[in-house]
């Protein structure tokens, strides 16, 4: 029997382990373990957070990015003229807190802007008279971050387009003509830009005059100079623009009076065979191969259409009249308004007509160009014009017998002189109220030949002048009508009856009475007849009696050379070489070595004007370099068009200090350091003109170190200009110091010398230009040239004058009589210095410091009188100098001196 299997051994184990108990089973995460997942799971939420802010950062700068407002600003293509949308373009001026909320489109110029922060900026947007703000705001889908910033960027005095919605501001703006409304900006488009800067700030052009007068005024002036070489921006101010539309207003209430009083408009020829009225004051221009005159006046056509039948004619056009005058009243050019109307029985008909004229065009203006008037009010502050409905109207017997009384003494056949005139119009006004008045009956002696005579006494006229506070404003009469009887008035008049053939004609076929009138200035420049009155702005060397000086040199030349007969033949194109060789050993010395060795280039030129010119023009051709002249400020003022007209570009240097009434010497230094490296600077080797201050030897000495660049990286040109040698200090040694010197330090100079002043030759016109060069060879090649630029100019200098100055300067005995006769000259200048600073200081005591008027030299002195006081002293005193206070010593004598000082001092002290 087999074996039976063994349990024991083959039986699989199984273990089974016992079911845990509760108490038994695992505790989960520690503490720790959920703090450190808690953490995590923040952590993992913060940066799902972070990745969607970062993707919606990210897709708002990709949004960002996209200009969404690129069609809404930018430069508007040049040729504009592409299509014609239709849209109303409006006005500033004509909007109104009635507009906020209405969009609008107009085009203006920008006058200033400012941004504020990144995203706004604000514009002060100006159309001619009118201004307002207007903004640009960011703004989402109109008004992009580009935008803001791009319109922060527009040049000022730009002109733009601009479409935008009214809004009411903050507060009602001030700094605009439109306060009350400003513009929210969504277009914006630059028609034209501005190439270069602005000539000068248009606020500074804009302000009132008493503004620049305030000790703390920070702000620069803009003179008068400056605003005529920017006339087009100068134009574009508020007050040019009101002077404008006023002037158009004049002229059209003019026409419409006089056409809807039958008035025909005629247009009488400028350019005219004679002259028009005396043959006096008239400009002569060449006419083909003959001669015109441009016309003083449209008298004679006026005259010969109411010969014509025409009844009543006027014009409106351009007069000329050929009178020098620095007077505020007195223009050469300025645009009349003429009229002419036949008489039915008396000249007042012309008068009256005249009269309610005028005051039609005062209730004009006042009445519709308010606006205008207030913004010139503004600048030139003035009281209200006065004016009444019927006018006074007084005959010369009363306004004589008022100035009279206010005791003037004046004879009852002289004119009045303008402090007459103003006089009178100040008592008018104290016994009428009014600011206008008529002033009727002149005496005929002081009137034209062609005005009628009083029927009764013809010592007296039929003749009148209307003023506006004292100065007058219209003149006319009555004309003579009768040919006979005004030949007779010529001939009783110095008038050739001759000359005035075609005026006489006119009447020859019958002409009816008849009398006019002109609105301008027919009678604007009156001779001061005062005997005391004093000229001190004439530029020509005056006597002790105050008579022009022939010296005796001169004559003495003159019997010479007619004792030689000389011929009369055109001298070669650089001139007289005997007087330029003499001319230049004058300025540079018979032992100079560039005379020496024949290195000068010289040649004769029509005085020192023309020396100037032909340097200029030389350089600006043949000048390697810099094409750039530096002037001192200030200079002679015809340097800066004689430089430009020759093609050099003009700057300047410091030179004058205001203060110190002298020379800024430290500001002249730094200027020509800072000057660019081969500019040319033009010096006034002695008198500067028209400052009377020159450098001291060792100040040349200075400026030759700088000028030819000794511890210096530059070098300039130095041209001279030496208009006084001789005239300055009574030696023509000491006034030639700096040329001489600088030559020999081995400068390459440029000199311009006249002799104008020294010997008197002023009509002669004696002048010469000269060039140092570095070889004969170069001083033949320069003398061709010269020669290539005069023969354009003038082909061959004058004979005459050259023959005195080198018949002077070639003869031993006669070159001593001349120095001495200079010396005479200068210290007769000299001496009223002395006798001027002691009369101000040690007799009358005057405030400030005088010192300067001795310290300068030759002919010119600046007083450092301000402009009130020149006016002052030429309207109270009679005494005329230009507005700057330069004054001509010259013009002082031992007969005026006194008088001058005291009138001098009296302005200064405020009681003239």
């Amino acid at each position: 029997m087999a074996d039976a299997p063994n349990t024991t051994a083959h039986t699989e184990k199984i273990h089974v382990e016992p079911h845990p108990s509760p108490s038994d089973a695992p505790s989960g995460p520690s503490k720790g373990e959920l703090k450190r997942l808690a953490k995590q799971a923040e952590k993992d939420k913060k940066a799902a957070e972070k990745a969607a802010k970062q993707a919606e950062l990210n897709a708002a700068k990709a949004a960002a990015d996209v200009d969404y407002a690129s069609q809404n600003y930018g430069p508007l293509p040049l040729n504009q003229s592409q299509e014609r949308t239709g849209r109303e373009r409006i006005k500033i001026d004509t909007l109104t807190t009635a507009d906020v909320g209405k969009s609008v489109l107009f085009r203006a110029r920008v006058q200033t802007l400012r941004a504020q922060g990144s995203k706004m900026v604000f514009l002060h947007l100006r159309q001619r008279l009118s201004s307002i703000q207007a903004l640009v705001a960011q703004t989402p889908h109109t008004v992009s971050k580009q935008m803001v910033k791009w319109s922060g960027s527009i040049d000022s005095e730009s002109i733009v387009l601009v479409e935008g919605v009214c809004q009411a501001p903050m507060e009602e703006v001030k700094s605009v003509t439109v306060g009350n409304v400003e513009v929210l900006i969504h277009k914006i488009h630059v028609i034209a830009g501005v190439d270069g800067g602005l000539p000068f700030s248009f606020e500074d052009a804009s302000r009132p005059e008493e503004e620049y007068e305030k000790e703390d005024a920070k702000f620069n002036k803009v003179h008068l100079d400056t605003r005529l070489n920017s006339r087009v921006f100068d134009l574009r101010t508020p007050t040019n623009q009101a002077i404008f539309t006023l002037q158009a207003a004049v002229t059209r209430f003019f026409r419409e009076y006089l056409e809807t009083n039958h008035f025909l408009d005629i247009h009488s020829p400028k350019l005219q065979g004679a002259a028009t009225e005396s043959g006096a004051s008239v400009f002569k221009v060449g006419y083909f191969k003959g001669n015109a005159f441009l016309a003083q006046s449209p008298q004679l056509a006026k005259q010969m259409a109411i010969a014509a039948d025409f009844e009543r004619v006027y014009e409106i056009g351009p007069v000329f009249r050929a009178e020098n005058s620095f007077t505020h009243r007195h223009m050469t050019e300025f645009t009349g308004l003429d009229l002419e109307m036949t008489i039915e029985e008396h000249y007042h008909e012309v008068l009256e007509l005249l009269d309610s004229m005028l005051i039609h065009i005062f209730k004009g203006l006042t009445t519709q160009y308010a606006k205008e008037i207030e913004v010139i009010q503004k600048q030139f502050p003035a009281e209200i014009f006065k004016f009444k409905e019927k006018t006074p109207r007084l005959g010369w017997k009363d306004g004589l017998a008022m100035l009279k009384e206010a005791g003037v003494e004046i004879g009852e056949f002289e004119d009045l002189s303008t402090e007459q005139e103003k006089l009178l119009g100040k008592l008018v006004y104290e016994k009428y109220d009014t600011d206008y008045y008529i002033l009727d009956k002149f005496p005929t002696a002081v009137r034209p030949f062609y005005t009628m005579p009083d029927a009764a006494d013809p010592n007296y006229s039929n003749s009148y002048d209307f003023f506006m506070r004292g100065e007058e404003i219209l003149s006319g009469a009555q004309r003579i009508h009768d040919p006979a009887f005004l030949t007779k008035r010529m001939v009783e008049c110095g008038v050739d009856p001759a000359t005035m053939r075609g005026y006489l004609d006119a009447f020859k076929l019958g002409a009816p009475p008849h009398g006019g009138g002109g609105i301008g200035v027919t009678e604007a420049f009156k001779a001061d007849k005062d005997p005391k009155k004093i000229n001190l702005g004439v530029g020509a060397y005056r006597d002790e009696n105050g008579k022009p000086y022939v010296l005796p040199s001169v004559k003495k030349a003159e019997e010479i050379m007619a004792a030689a007969m000389g011929d009369k033949e055109y001298l070669p194109i650089t001139g007289d070489a005997g007087f330029t060789k003499a001319a230049a050993k004058l300025a540079y010395g018979a032992d100079s070595a560039p005379i020496v060795d024949g290195r000068i280039a010289v040649t004769q030129s029509i005085s020192g004007t023309g020396a100037l010119r032909i340097g200029g023009a030389f350089l600006a051709r043949h000048y390697p370099h810099s094409k750039t002249i530096y002037l001192p400020v200030p200079s002679w003022g015809n340097h800066t068009p004689i430089f430009r007209d020759s093609g050099l570009e003009v700057k300047g240097y410091r030179y004058f200090d205001k203060k110190t009434v002298g020379l800024d010497f430290n500001g002249l230094i730094e200027d020509l350091k800072n000057a660019p490296e081969r500019s040319i600077v033009l010096l006034h080797a002695c008198a500067h003109n028209p400052t009377g201050v020159d450098p001291t030897q060792e100040q040349w000495k200075q400026i030759s170190d700088v000028v030819k660049a000794s511890g210096y990286e530059k070098k300039l040109f130095p041209f001279f200009d030496m208009a006084y040698q001789g005239f300055a200090s009574g030696s023509t040694l000491r006034d030639a110091f700096a040329v001489r010197y600088f030559v020999e330090q081995g400068h390459q100079v440029a000199l311009s010398q006249s002799f104008a002043k020294n010997m008197g030759l002023y009509g002669e016109r004696v002048g010469a230009f000269s060039l140092t060069t570095s070889s004969p060879e170069e001083k033949a090649r320069v003398d061709s040239q010269l020669k290539i630029v005069i023969r354009p100019m003038y082909s061959n200098p004058p004979l005459h004058g050259a023959r005195i100055a080198g018949t002077i300067l070639n003869d031993t005995q006669l070159y001593a009589q001349w120095e001495a006769e200079v010396k005479g000259m200068a210290d007769r200048i000299i001496s009223m210095r002395d006798a001027l600073y002691n009369k101000l200081t040690h007799d009358l005591n005057t405030p400030g410091e005088w010192g300067h008027i001795k310290s300068q030299i030759g002919m010119f002195s600046f007083t450092g009188l301000k402009p009130e006081q020149t006016k002052a002293l030429a309207e109270k005193a009679h005494i005329y100098m230009t507005g700057d206070g330069r004054i001509s010593m010259a013009g002082l004598n031992a007969h005026n001196i006194g008088y001058f000082a005291e009138g001098v001092s009296r302005s200064v002290k405020g009681d003239l």
